[in-house]
């Protein structure tokens, strides 16, 4: 009777066990990270007798937890690769909307400002007809601001949610040693802590939403977890941290590093696998600096164009023409002791941007020395970008009133302009080339000071006799030789003689209607049938000039619309810091590889969550809680607890029934 007594009892506190383990799945089911766990019994060894062994009930070993380490693994490693790409494509996303399509877009300003001087071409000296060229060059300028604007408010929403990232980082590797710790002490009672284990794989695979790690387990059941190919950010009871920082270089931009023991080791972006952290780094070190490049080229390539082109033409009252946009920012400090004013410009040498020499980076000149009697100099000129000082200085400049420095640094002219104003070594000057399109504006207020008029103009001689015409004229580039007077003589044998031109020309040119003749930085195309000794001349357009009928002009050809035609025809220049298409096409270009990164992201992000979604099943096929499973083990333990609770009623009433008999 007292093995039937002991029997029961064990068989009803296993079955108790086991309605105890069935009621806490079906509680947790909702619970994140929640593992099913199931009750081990064994059975109590058997009572030798002379009639055989008879059982003695049962034991409960111990509670688990359905669990698959792999499974796991696979589920927090997927997790971070698919928040990296989430982040990463949501943040492309808006990239779109700061270069949007239609008229809208940069690309329409572009084309509406090149084209109004399509009205100039018709009526040079029309003030109506320039004032709409100057609105349209200020909201072409206005676009680029606020693209750029744009562009800086993305960055700084992305240092936000990047430092939101780290906190998060590091508030959860705190929690997870605190319960690596709890997990310690209760594994030295020789049983594992299930809950404790669920919700320390729930918290790291919270912490790979932010930054993809790796665990390896120690034999107190704690782990160890690390993050960018090795470093500890959890051991045991320790956590160390992530930290971020401005980048030295560049202080919109975010460096990461991994303190521990108050040291700060950097975090390269390639080295965080993934996360979320891991897709803000790849979008602020890739995806938006190539959207800052591709804006700082754009507002280079259109403002470097007009600017040379407006140069190289003559304004309404017979000026040369200055620039159309203020492009590149030029801050003296204020400690300077001289007043000298430098500018900057795009190396006007070959009339095209250089591709391969531009960097997007400010620069630092900084006078090394400085003759106030003759007005030379050295500089030194360091490129903010990565910090290095230019190699070949101190670089020298000439005495005033133009003191070129005699460098052209990565595509850059620099130029004391006045330096017949003083100067002094140590005077430094700060060069905001990288601010280009967040900074350019409308540098002519004035619609007289558009240089639509060509700076040389073709005057046939008075006593031509053929009908040699002039097709077209205009300066092409900046030239020192460009005023020279440049005289073409017919030969009567279909070529000209070419006397003027630099360097000097030795044998005749042969005439084809409409073929450019190009010297001295200007191009001029003829027409019609020239006689033999029909000449014309092409000079510096000022007061010099003499036109058939032998008239003497007072001053320069203005209402002539030679350079606003070049202007117009800018359009279909080339631009190599975009792609080999015409001006008029960049943003076309632009938008193609923005919407070709941004649909890569989309992909990625939606195959990365599906895998996410598989893991997930997997994990849950194993781990997770089936209710119409654990409803039939209810009934089914229940059903054992009442036998159980039914052989002790029978071993009390067997009892009782002895204790009578012996009354």
């Amino acid at each position: 009777m007292a093995g039937l007594l002991s029997i029961g009892t064990s068989a009803l506190a296993a079955n108790q066990a086991a309605l105890n383990t069935a009621g806490h799945n079906i509680a947790n089911v909702n619970t994140a990270g929640y593992s099913r766990q199931s009750v081990v019994t064994t059975t109590r060894p058997g009572q030798f007798t002379g009639s055989g062994f008879y059982g003695n009930g049962v034991d409960v070993t111990t509670v688990v937890r359905n669990y698959n380490d792999f499974q796991s693994r696979q589920v927090a490693v997927a997790t971070a690769i698919s928040s990296s790409d989430a982040a990463r494509y949501q943040r492309l996303s808006q990239l779109e909307q700061v270069f949007p399509t239609g008229t809208a877009g940069l690309g329409s300003g572009i084309n509406q400002f090149l084209n109004a001087f399509s009205d100039v071409v018709q009526s040079p000296t029309d003030l109506s007809a320039r004032s709409v060229v100057l609105s349209r060059a200020d909201e072409l300028a206005a676009r680029f601001r606020t693209a750029s604007s744009n562009l800086d408010e993305i960055q700084n929403s992305v240092t936000a949610q990047l430092k939101g990232s780290v906190a998060a980082i590091n508030s959860l590797a705190t929690q997870i040693a605190a319960v690596n710790k709890q997990i310690g002490d209760a594994t030295g009672s020789g049983q594992t802590p299930n809950d404790l284990m669920d919700a320390r794989d729930q918290l790291v695979r919270d912490l790979n939403k932010y930054i993809q790690t790796s665990s390896i387990p120690s034999s107190d059941g704690t782990v160890t977890v690390m993050v960018a190919g090795g470093q500890p950010l959890v051991s045991g009871a320790n956590s160390a941290s992530v930290v971020l920082k401005p980048n030295s270089l560049d202080p919109t931009r975010q460096v990461l590093y991994f303190r521990q023991n108050g040291q700060d080791a950097t975090l390269g972006e390639s080295s965080l696998g993934g996360g979320e952290l891991s897709g803000l780094m790849k979008f602020q070190n890739t995806d938006l600096q190539l959207a800052k490049d591709q804006l700082w080229k754009m507002a280079l390539t259109v403002g470097d164009a007009l600017n040379k082109q407006n140069q190289l033409g003559v304004d309404l009252s017979g000026t040369a023409g200055g620039n159309v946009f203020n492009l590149i920012p030029v801050e003296p400090t204020s400690a300077n002791a001289g007043t000298a004013t430098l500018n900057v410009s795009v190396n006007p040498t070959t009339g095209n941007v250089d591709p391969t020499a531009l960097v997007r980076s400010d620069y630092v000149v900084s006078v090394a020395s400085y003759n106030a009697g003759t007005g030379a100099g050295t500089v030194n000129i360091t490129r903010l970008s990565d910090g290095s000082t230019l190699a070949g200085g101190p670089f020298a400049f000439s005495n005033p009133p133009s003191a070129v420095v005699a460098a052209t640094a990565d595509g850059l002219d620099f130029e004391f302009t006045n330096a017949s104003a003083t100067l002094a070594a140590g005077d430094t000057f700060t060069i905001r080339q990288s601010a280009a399109a967040g900074r350019i504006a409308s540098a002519i207020t004035s619609p007289t000071k558009l240089a639509m008029a060509n700076a040389v103009v073709a005057v046939p001689a008075a006593t031509n006799t053929g009908s040699l015409a002039l097709d077209n004229l205009q300066a092409s580039q900046a030239n020192p030789n460009l005023s020279a007077t440049v005289t073409l003589t017919f030969d009567g044998a279909g070529g000209f003689t070419v006397a003027g031109a630099v360097p000097a020309v030795g044998a005749t040119v042969s005439y084809y209607p409409g073929q450019p003749i190009t010297y001295n930085g200007w191009t001029l195309s003829l027409k019609g049938v020239p006689a033999a000794g029909d000449t014309i001349t092409v000079q510096a357009n000022d007061s010099s000039i003499v036109v058939p009928g032998g008239t003497n002009l007072t001053g320069p050809v203005t209402s002539d619309a030679g350079n606003a035609r070049a202007m117009l025809n800018l359009r279909d220049k080339s631009a190599p810091l975009i792609s080999s298409s015409p001006i008029s096409d960049i943003y076309a270009n632009v938008l193609s590889d923005i919407g070709i990164a941004v649909q890569g992201g989309k992909a990625a992000a939606e195959i990365s969550k599906s895998l996410v979604t598989d893991a997930e099943q997997a994990r849950a096929a194993i781990s997770g809680v089936n209710l119409d499973e654990e409803a039939a083990k209810l009934i089914q333990f229940q059903q054992s607890y009442q036998a159980s609770g039914k052989m002790l009623q029978v071993s009390q009433a067997i009892f009782d029934s002895l204790l009578q008999a012996v009354r």
